[in-house]
């Protein structure tokens, strides 16, 4: 995709971080931004930032985990503009500790959200995108802990995200087959500033815990993440770096060419049937 100007995106988890990233430079590109998210009282100062740039706007409160919710943004979004070129699944969420101990809370909001938000999102535009026969692209947001996932007390979150990766995958090749001018793109960040780590704010009151995990290894891992939170990519860099690649079509958009090495690392020792290291 080339030109944005005038045409319609929509992003889920708009409210903060990476979605409001998104969202704000949309806007810029003059495009009309349909913002969804869980908490509209999030999406409202979104939305007058970017009608203060002269876009414009729908909000529409969304928890991407029931599809009844998708559903209604997918309707919105075609009664209000009428189409949808840019889909953004963006909302995302982690939790931390050792998986054995996780309570199945924990594992149906995060998969709740993080895949089945995915699910949802492609589920219900993609039949859209088809019928307007017009060029379109959906970005999918996963990580790079998805490729390599590591010693981080992080396995919900991996395992979700690589379920993104393959969707998109697969998504990538049935749109290729069935009409080539939708375009997917897989988001394979590492550390991007973004408020991910405050997601736990936006849980649901059936599947929050009565305490969560703690400990010394828990309390190290969740130091080491504020700790690379606060050095990580600027978040504007990041969404320059993925309207990039959106303009180049490229399936996979990793954020930090550094960590290449890790990846290859991976991958040699999958194809050498290889265990790999532990800590």
């Amino acid at each position: 995709m080339q030109v944005f100007k005038d045409r319609v995106a929509v992003i889920t988890g708009a409210g903060s971080g990476i979605g409001r990233a998104f969202a704000l430079h949309c806007a810029a590109e003059g495009m009309k931004v349909v913002l969804a998210g869980i908490k509209t009282e999030t999406l409202l100062p979104v939305q007058q930032a970017l009608e203060a740039q002269g876009a414009s706007t729908l909000v529409v409160q969304t928890d991407v985990a029931q599809p009844e919710d998708v559903e209604r943004l997918a309707q919105q979004t075609i009664d209000h503009f009428g189409g949808v070129h840019l889909l953004f699944n963006n909302a995302g969420v982690t939790t931390l500790g050792y998986m054995w101990e996780h309570t199945l809370e924990d594992w149906e909001w995060v998969m709740g959200v993080n895949i089945r938000g995915v699910i949802h999102g492609i589920k219900y535009f993609v039949p859209i995108m088809l019928e307007q026969n017009t060029e379109a692209h959906i970005i999918n947001n996963a990580s790079f802990m998805a490729f390599a996932a590591a010693y981080n007390l992080g396995s919900i979150y991996a395992m979700t995200k690589r379920a993104v990766v393959s969707l998109s995958e697969s998504l990538y090749y049935e749109l290729a087959h069935v009409n080539p001018q939708i375009k997917v793109s897989v988001l394979a960040a590492s550390y991007v500033k973004s408020d991910i780590m405050q997601a736990g704010r936006n849980r649901p009151e059936i599947l929050k815990n009565d305490a969560e995990q703690t400990g010394p290894e828990i309390d190290r891992m969740r130091q080491m993440r504020l700790d690379s939170h606060r050095h990580a990519m600027p978040v504007d860099q990041f969404i320059d770096l993925t309207f990039d690649a959106i303009r180049a079509d490229k399936l996979y958009i990793f954020s930090h060419p550094e960590l290449m090495p890790i990846l290859e690392d991976y991958f040699d020792n999958v194809l050498a049937a290889r265990n790999p290291k532990t800590p």
